[in-house]
C-alpha cells in the first residue's frame, strides 16, 4: 500500500505508522480502537509494538491534535495534519531563506580573511561522526570558540545523549573541570531548541522535559561560578551559522568545524573545512561579537536566567507549547 510520508507533518517514522494503521483499520469498518491499531501496525510494518509505547505514541498524537478519541475510539484528524504539514513546508522555505543569508556570511568571512583563492571543498559527515571528530581533537587544544543554539557545556546526562554527542558533550566539560582548555561559547539561546530534545528525551512527560531544561539552566549558573576559563555570552539575535573552532596547543593551525542545524534538535550534518586562513579570519569575527555581547556570569544576568526559565515553561505547559 502506498503511504503518505506523515513525517512532513513532524512526526517520527513510527508515529506516522501508527496514523496509517489507524487510517486501515477505519478503511476495513473496524473499531479503531488500540488493539486494532496494534494489529494493523504489525502486519503493515513486520515490526512489534509494546502496548505501552503504543498508548504513550497515541497520547503524543492525541496531544498534538492528530488524533481525536471518542468512546475508546481513535479518529485522524485530518485536517490538522493538512496544517501542520502546511506549516512545515512555510517553515522549511524561511530555512532556505536562512542558508542564503548562511553565504552571504561566508562570503563575508572570506573578506575579512583576505582570502584570495576559492573555498576549499567542503567534506560533508554524519552528525555523529562529525563531533566523535571534535571530541577527539579537543584534548589537543588550548582553546575552543563555539557559536551555537545552546551551551550543550551545561545540559545533563540525558539531554547530551538526545543531541546524539554525548562524548563531545562529556570531553568538553571533563576538560573544562579540568582546567585544560579555556571554553568560550556564544549562544542565541534558543529555548524552544532545547525544550524539544528535552521532551523527546522525556519521551514527552513534560514534567520532566521542564526539570531537565531548568537543570541545564542551573548548570550553566554553578559552571560559571566555578571555572574562570569559561565564558558563556548571549547574542540577542538569531544565528544562522553554527561553528566549533579549535585553537590548538603551541600555536598550530585552527581547525573550523561548521553544522548545519535544521531545527527542533537536529542536526543535519556536519561541515569540515580545512582552510587555516578562513579559520583566523572566522575567529575574529566571533572574538569581536564575543566582546560586545552579555555575559552570562555577571551579576546583571541574573533577568536573562528568569526570562529563559519562563521561556522554558511556556514552551512546554504555555498555551502555545510545542510537540515532539
Amino acid at each position: 500500500m502506498n503511504h503518505i510520508d506523515f513525517r512532513e507533518a513532524g512526526m517520527t517514522q513510527q508515529q506516522s505508522d501508527i496514523i496509517h494503521s489507524a487510517i486501515a483499520a477505519k478503511a476495513k469498518g473496524l473499531k479503531c480502537s488500540p488493539a486494532e491499531i496494534q494489529n494493523f501496525y504489525e502486519k503493515s510494518t513486520g515490526k512489534i509494538i509494546q502496548r505501552s509505547n503504543l498508548f504513550t505514541q497515541l497520547k503524543i498524537l492525541s496531544g498534538a491534535s492528530f488524533l481525536t478519541k471518542q468512546n475508546g475510539e481513535y479518529f485522524v484528524n485530518v485536517s490538522a495534519l493538512l496544517k501542520s504539514i502546511e506549516n512545515r513546508k512555510t517553515g522549511l522555505a524561511e530555512k532556505m531563506e536562512r542558508l542564503d543569508e548562511q553565504i552571504k556570511e561566508i562570503e563575508k568571512i572570506k573578506s575579512e580573511s583576505s582570502l584570495r583563492q576559492a573555498l576549499p571543498v567542503l567534506q560533508y559527515i554524519s552528525p555523529e561522526k562529525y563531533f566523535n571528530i571534535i571530541a577527539g581533537q579537543m584534548k589537543d587544544a588550548e582553546t575552543i570558540f563555539v557559536n551555537s543554539v545552546y551551551p550543550w557545556i551545561s545540559l545533563g546526562y540525558p539531554l547530551a545523549e538526545a543531541t546524539g554527542a554525548l562524548d563531545y558533550c562529556v570531553q568538553i566539560r571533563r576538560l573544562c573541570e579540568k582546567n585544560e582548555l579555556e571554553v568560550n561559547y556564544l549562544s542565541s539561546f534558543n529555548c524552544e531548541y532545547l525544550a524539544g530534545i528535552a521532551l523527546r528525551a522525556a519521551k514527552g512527560d513534560r514534567k520532566i522535559a521542564l526539570r531537565e531544561c531548568l537543570k541545564a539552566l542551573e548548570n550553566m549558573r554553578s559552571q560559571l561560578k566555578l571555572h574562570e576559563n569559561l565564558k558563556i555570552k548571549f547574542i540577542p539575535k538569531g544565528l544562522d551559522l553554527h561553528f566549533i573552532i579549535l585553537k590548538p596547543k603551541g600555536g598550530g593551525p585552527h581547525s573550523i568545524y561548521f553544522y548545519i542545524y535544521t531545527g527542533h534538535g537536529e542536526i543535519a550534518s556536519g561541515v569540515v573545512i580545512n582552510s587555516i586562513d578562513m579559520a583566523k579570519g572566522l575567529c575574529k569575527i566571533f572574538e569581536r561579537d564575543f566582546k560586545d555581547s552579555f555575559d552570562m556570569g555577571s551579576p546583571r544576568a541574573g533577568n536573562i536566567y528568569k526570562i529563559l526559565e519562563r521561556q522554558f515553561r511556556n514552551l512546554l505547559f504555555g498555551k502555545n507549547k510545542i510537540s515532539i
